[in-house]
């Protein structure tokens, strides 16, 4: 399990679960394809519609992936920035890329130890 913080929002991630690997996969889809919409239509779009548009996307994925209708309040308050947006999402991409580096190098370690070595070092 690893932790993800961002603003006031505090949420223990288990990276290692297919459940919620392919939850984040498919939510990370469709926020992408909410985004690239998006941008295809920028020239006929104001900009402040282009910011609630993608950080809508941006908050409906925290939402959804943490089943927490106000997981978006908790990390932006009543914030809606486009640079807060890619940062949290950076965040939890980072939390999540660590914490399956460190279980590669944990299980790496205990893969590397021959038979006799694992069994003394129970």
């Amino acid at each position: 399990m690893a932790e993800f913080k961002f603003g006031n929002f505090t949420k223990e991630i288990d990276v290692l679960d297919l459940d919620f690997q392919t939850k984040v996969e498919n939510l990370s889809e469709e926020m992408s394809k909410k985004i690239d919409d998006l941008r295809k239509d920028t020239a006929n779009i104001k900009m402040s519609e282009y910011i609630k548009g993608y950080c809508t996307a941006v908050f409906e994925f925290f939402e959804k992936l943490f089943d927490d209708d106000y997981a978006s309040n908790k990390m932006f308050g009543k914030s809606v920035n486009l640079g807060e947006c890619d940062k949290a999402y950076l965040s939890f991409i980072e939390a999540r890329s660590t914490a399956y580096k460190e279980y590669q190098t944990k299980i790496g370690s205990a893969l590397k130890l021959n038979r006799a070595q694992r069994r003394n070092k129970k």
